[in-house]
């Protein structure tokens, strides 16, 4: 398990929420993402590990033509998907899930 702070509002770089879901799926098990702030996506992000994503009442939108988060591990065996205390918004997906997409157990807490 690993924790991973966001550190960068944009899109992506270092320290952004992309990147730090990026290493979350690289890194097996249950690892947690910590938001501080604002996020702004212009493509969508896929999630493939079991995840805890935990914000300070953050937003994060969508300004492109995708959904913000498809959640598959493309395997037999479920993952699961935690969102805490934050807002999503501007999801414009071309198929299904407007903001969020999963095949996966998801939670949502305060969202």
């Amino acid at each position: 398990m690993a924790t991973f702070n966001v550190t960068n509002s944009n899109d992506s770089g270092t320290g952004s929420l992309r990147d730090a879901i990026s290493l979350a799926n690289s890194t097996p098990g249950l690892d947690t993402i910590n938001l501080s702030g604002n996020v702004t996506l212009t493509a969508g992000i896929n999630i493939t590990d079991s995840l805890i994503i935990t914000g300070t009442n953050s937003v994060i939108t969508q300004t492109g033509l995708d959904r913000l988060f498809k959640i598959d591990n493309a395997a037999t065996s479920l993952i699961d998907v935690t969102f805490n205390n934050l807002t999503l918004t501007g999801g414009r997906p071309v198929e299904i899930g407007g903001a969020v997409y999963t095949v996966e157990n998801l939670t949502l807490n305060n969202l």
